[in-house]
């Protein structure tokens, strides 16, 4: 009687366990498709690496890197994401400085 109702846990517990994990897979699969604006392109992310080193040296506070941080934010605002900045200082070697986050939300 005692290995009866042992393996009725056994087995309970196992299809627990992969009842749990399919649907954290499927969860996971519909969050990837949900938030991609569209399919990876290794053509557009070497048009971005270009831009981007077109500027030149884009240390914080020079112009090249405002020029930088606006060209993100219109990128990023130009796939229909919802963008924001928090800026805070940060010690560096050339003193403190104003550094900006980018956060982009769909």
């Amino acid at each position: 009687m005692k290995s009866r109702q042992l393996l009725a846990v056994m087995i309970l517990s196992l299809a627990a366990c992969s009842t749990k994990s399919s649907s954290t897979a499927v969860d996971r699969e519909q969050s990837a498709t949900t938030f991609a604006p569209t399919e990876f392109s290794g053509e557009r992310a070497f048009e971005h690496v270009r831009r981007l080193v077109e500027l030149g040296p884009r240390p914080v506070g020079s112009e090249a890197h405002a020029r930088m941080r606006a060209y993100l934010l219109a990128e990023l605002k130009g796939y229909g994401l919802s963008v924001r900045t928090e800026e805070f200082q940060a010690q560096t070697p050339l003193g403190e400085k104003t550094m900006v986050n980018i956060i982009a939300e769909r």
